[in-house]
């Protein structure tokens, strides 16, 4: 599976074309945890700028003067989306920090605080994947490579040359 969101999504609707024969075929759990990791790191990236736009606007409504009082389901959701968010932050900082040495550590510094900057570059990443899969189904975008040998690729292949240079010319006058 590609390593993009668009890659993530055709992934996941070329299986759920016909999702039990890929629920028989992978077998219950594995179509289960196949749905919480495609399917959830797409529902993540998807709803992520929403989640941001629902907290800032409720936070907001209750920074009025006077606030008014939120009713018990915008109080949950809202409860709910800032759980989400910082847990997901806090997740995705532990998983990044864990293999980490100190030096890594402490090199990273400030830069933790680029995570949320992450994820919106993540959720534009898996809307513009949405948007080409719908109107530009067969274009795929190509990073372009320039085939160039590495210095010390070449510094193996001379001594390589020489080695057998060596070696042919010593066979050669016995």
């Amino acid at each position: 599976m590609d390593n993009s969101p668009k890659g993530w999504l055709q992934t996941w609707l070329v299986l759920m074309r016909h999702p039990l024969r890929t629920a028989r075929e992978m077998g219950p759990f594995s179509f289960f945890v196949f749905q919480l990791l495609v399917g959830g790191m797409l529902v993540a990236a998807l709803s992520h700028p929403g989640l941001l736009v629902f907290i800032t606007l409720s936070v907001l409504s209750l920074m009025q003067i006077p606030a008014p009082q939120p009713n018990v389901f915008t109080t949950m959701m809202l409860a709910m989306d800032i759980f989400n968010i910082l847990g997901s932050y806090a997740v995705f900082f532990v998983l990044g920090a864990t293999p980490m040495t100190d030096r890594e550590k402490k090199g990273m510094g400030w830069k933790w605080a680029m995570i949320p900057v992450y994820w919106m570059a993540v959720s534009l990443a898996a809307w513009k994947a949405v948007l080409e899969l719908r109107l530009k189904p067969f274009h795929w975008n190509k990073t372009p490579h320039q085939p160039r040998r590495s210095a010390t690729l070449q510094h193996s292949l001379a001594q390589t040359n020489q080695a057998v240079a060596a070696f042919t010319s010593s066979s050669e006058s016995v």
